[in-house]
């Protein structure tokens, strides 16, 4: 990955880690704050893609049908973290840690059946890595989980 992906991914990643604390800072509620965020980014997506989209071909109607019904699920999704997030007694930092690391962990998976993406050695490691960060993560008391293993 050179500088400026590293950048770009930068940018983005700080983007989807400030809107749900934002979200809890301001104390406006998930429903708020996963529509204000959601509308906000559909008219920045449109302000900035509005010439690219009149270049380019209409999607198949296939294409617009899947990626309509991965949009819906989606906006449930964001509006299920958003409430997960907006709480005030939730955990916000473990509850979107490990978010993100599952979103790390299914992305290889899901680019390997649909697009069959090679997963390298290296990759494999690293996935079985973030496996047990999200147990260490998700499991209040790791000692007395495998204590009951044995």
């Amino acid at each position: 990955m050179g500088l400026k992906n590293f950048a770009y991914a930068l940018f983005i990643a700080s983007a989807f880690v400030a809107w749900p604390i934002l979200g809890k800072w301001s104390g406006a509620g998930g429903a708020w704050t996963s529509n204000v965020v959601i509308v906000a980014s559909l008219i920045t997506s449109v302000v900035f893609t509005y010439r690219q989209m009149a270049e380019e071909a209409l999607p198949s109607w296939t294409a617009f049908v899947v990626l309509a019904v991965a949009g819906l699920i989606n906006g449930l999704a964001v509006l299920m973290y958003s409430n997960r997030t907006a709480t005030a007694d939730a955990q916000t930092t473990i509850f979107m840690a490990v978010v993100m690391t599952l979103m790390v962990v299914l992305t290889p998976i899901a680019n390997r059946l649909l697009n069959n993406e090679q997963i390298t050695l290296t990759q494999g490691l690293g996935f079985v890595l973030i496996v047990g960060g999200v147990i260490l993560l998700t499991v209040k008391d790791f000692a007395a989980v495998a204590a009951t293993l044995r």
